[in-house]
């Protein structure tokens, strides 16, 4: 029979998502502007 059970936790950052070396005028999006159907404004 368990009577006591300590858990010691730590924080977890996961992070996800994607990483791109490109020029501000290839990047998929529009980082300076205010976006276009074609390279929209990034979110936020």
């Amino acid at each position: 029979m368990v009577s006591k059970i300590t858990l010691q936790c730590v924080d977890a950052f996961n992070i996800t998502g994607q990483q791109a070396v490109t020029t501000i005028d290839g990047c998929a999006v529009d980082v300076l502007g205010h976006g276009t159907p074609e390279r929209p404004e990034p979110e936020l």
